[in-house]
């Protein structure tokens, strides 16, 4: 929440902070084989969501097959989302927090930070999922 001094029944512009962009991190590991798929994304929706199943779906191995466990927000469960074969999709149930590690609060005993550093840059972060060079993301 942003506070502005202004004239009683006055609405004053407020400038947005565009110091900062964001970039969203889609994963999936496979145990078994100790393999698995990321991509850096600049935004969270369904074709966000599409290209990290297509991109989970080339790392199965052949005859195998994917479980992908997920909660319930939107770009998950749409229509829209066109899974492959080789993918089964697993949601979680509704209003149950503690099975989604991410949504834990900080003061819950299950808890346990991520080892991250401080301030990764796009660049590091990017290198780190997919080994290759990140000039390309935006």
């Amino acid at each position: 929440m942003v506070r502005q001094w202004a004239r009683r029944g006055t609405r004053p512009r407020q400038p947005a902070d565009q110091r900062y962009t964001s970039a969203y991190l889609f994963g999936a590991i496979c145990p078994a084989r100790g393999t698995g798929a990321a991509l850096a994304m600049p935004y969270v929706d369904t074709e966000a969501m599409q290209a990290h199943i297509d991109e989970i779906s080339r790392h199965v191995a052949r005859g195998a097959h994917a479980v992908l466990i997920m909660d319930r927000a939107g770009w998950h469960t749409t229509a829209r989302l066109k899974v492959p074969k080789n993918i089964t999709p697993i949601f979680l149930p509704s209003r149950a927090p503690e099975l989604i590690p991410t949504a834990l609060p900080a003061d819950s005993p299950q808890f346990r930070p991520p080892p991250f550093r401080d301030s990764l840059s796009r660049k590091e972060i990017r290198h780190g999922i997919s080994g290759e060079d990140a000039d390309g993301l935006h």
